[in-house]
């Protein structure tokens, strides 16, 4: 997921590597299975230096006579039927001796597609995990820059049996009768949802009971002021900001009391024909050069190609700055796209902040621990990662080829910071991993479910919350019955390389185009997820809450 760089050194490689055969580790094949879950190997032993990355050594399905990389053939023995009274999946880890050579490990299916992989510098080892493997995968290992070494390999499947039907661990949904396209926010122990009420505005409804009842808030009185097509949600302590778009313009509502009371404020903004509107916080500090709140705000028209910034919790947004070719129908960073290099590893540049924990994914972009704002999109192949120090003036951005198996025609990226400084991005079934702010991709996850509902507006049918390595996902996932299931996925350790998952059936919905999906967390750990249950929203945007932390 790095560099697409040529084999650009290949000394006078020792014996193992001239034998010819495709594949060098020794043995070249194993098989684990529930019953027999353990199989390990000795890699190849480079004895000169050697300069090499995965585009030169493509799977052994595709390329059986690549020697320059090791291919260990590795057989699952559980068939999907396993699978779908279990979860759990096989790891693969790699173990060398010196950390000043750089061994890369990447796993593919069948088909030769990137099911997951591990990538970094400066470590003796790399692990990766296929979920629910089934059949048989070709592990490569990479020897990125590597000078007289040699390492071993090892593979072991972990599985446990999983409940059927409907979590009881949720509440029961909330539904709360308002079309169409609502948000959530969460900040200690308060959750916010937005309602869009396409013909009268919009209304905001607290809960501090963890989702199970809920108070509104917003608008002070039923006259709703001000209208607002669609917009978004952030909260930050006892702050919580609405920003939303009047079409030829923009406009917010803050609190600073957890919203019973409310400064509204118009925003005025170069740009006119918005339909939607975004917002982005970042709780850090001495970003503007005057900074009344410990946060600063992106605001983000979706047709309009502009961004705002505000530095005083959303009273102003001074800042405005336009993003060429920027459109939620189709995002088109063009900037960013034309001005992205290829990936560099920088090794672990993560910056912590206590801050970010329990941290929204935001549409496409977000801000870093570092100060920065971020910009993602899945683009002809690519993923590119952008960002700017500068409010939008100038950006740089890195171009990462989108991992084999991803699915075509999604364009949606959700991007997000936890507290540890480690940088996601989820893209269709595919969750990027980088500890250096993009620069590189550290791991490549698969995702055992993921938002696959055509219904879903945009195809944006998956939103997470992250904090501390541990990633919150609510997903639609499209069913035979015609039915989107809402699923609640929990992924710990996805900052490694051995990812465990847990899945849970929180709600079955009908199709609609008009649907959406969120989750947040609060400061208890409670998730609620945000949802469109049709039919004719006559449920409109519901909630559903977890009754404990997960």
């Amino acid at each position: 997921m790095r560099k697409n760089r040529k084999l650009s050194a290949i000394g006078a490689l020792g014996a193992s590597l001239l034998a010819g055969a495709a594949f060098a580790a020794v043995p070249p094949s194993g098989t684990i299975s529930p019953t027999s879950p353990t199989v390990s190997w000795q890699g190849q032993a480079y004895t000169a230096a050697v300069v090499a990355s995965v585009s030169a050594c493509p799977p052994s399905s595709v390329d059986t006579a690549n020697l320059v990389c090791d291919h260990f053939r590795l057989t699952v023995n559980a068939d999907s039927a396993y699978w779908s009274t279990h979860t759990g999946g096989a790891t693969v880890t790699i173990n060398w001796a010196d950390s000043g050579n750089d061994f890369d490990l990447y796993i593919f299916d069948a088909a030769g597609n990137e099911v997951a992989s591990s990538a970094s510098g400066g470590t003796t080892s790399e692990q990766a995990t296929a979920i629910k493997a089934s059949g048989t995968y070709d592990v490569v290992v990479v020897p990125y820059t590597v000078t007289n070494s040699s390492y071993t390999g090892s593979a072991a499947l972990a599985s446990e049996a999983t409940a059927t039907g409907f979590s009881r661990k949720w509440n029961s949904p909330v539904n709360n009768g308002q079309c169409c396209e609502g948000n959530l926010a969460a900040s200690g122990p308060t959750t916010y949802v937005l309602l869009p009420e396409l013909t009268s505005g919009n209304d905001i409804l607290r809960s501090g009971d963890g989702g199970k009842t809920w108070k509104k808030v917003y608008p002070p009185a039923d006259v709703s002021v001000p209208f607002g097509i669609e917009g978004d949600l952030r909260a930050f302590g006892n702050d919580v900001i609405y920003f939303g778009t009047e079409v030829a313009q923009g406009v917010t509502a803050h609190s600073s009391d957890r919203g019973d009371t409310w400064t509204i404020e118009q925003v005025p903004v170069a740009s006119a024909g918005n339909d939607q509107a975004w917002l982005y916080l970042g709780p850090v500090p001495g970003v503007c050069p005057v900074q009344t709140k410990p946060y600063v705000l992106t605001g983000w028209f979706r047709i309009g190609a502009v961004a705002v910034f505000s530095c005083d919790g959303g009273l102003t947004w001074p800042i405005q700055t336009p993003l060429v070719g920027v459109d939620g129908d189709g995002p088109a960073h063009v900037v960013c796209e034309t001005t992205a290099h290829d990936p560099v590893k920088l090794g672990d540049r993560r910056v912590r902040n206590a801050a970010f924990a329990n941290m929204k994914a935001g549409r496409h972009g977000g801000w870093g621990t570092d100060g920065k704002f971020y910009w993602s999109e899945a683009v002809d192949g690519n993923l590119f990662v952008c960002k700017t120090g500068t409010f939008g003036a100038t950006w740089e951005g890195v171009k990462h080829p989108q991992a084999a198996g991803t699915p075509s025609g999604q364009v949606v990226t959700t991007l997000a910071f936890d507290d540890k400084g480690t940088l996601y991005v989820l893209h269709a079934n595919k969750l990027y991993v980088s500890f250096d702010q993009g620069e590189s991709i550290r791991y490549v996850h698969t995702l055992p479910k993921w938002g696959n509902d055509s219904s879903v507006a945009d195809g944006a049918a998956e939103w997470f919350a992250v904090s501390g390595g541990t990633i919150h996902i609510g997903l639609k996932e499209a069913s035979p019955d015609g039915k989107g299931a809402i699923w609640y996925l929990k992924g710990k350790n996805v900052d490694s390389g051995r990812p465990s998952w847990k899945e849970e059936l929180v709600n079955s919905v009908g199709a609609i185009r008009l649907d959406f999906m969120q989750i947040a967390v609060d400061g208890n750990g409670i998730p609620t997820i945000g949802y469109t249950s049709p039919p004719d929203f006559i449920l409109g945007v519901t909630t559903s809450s977890r009754t404990v932390a997960p």
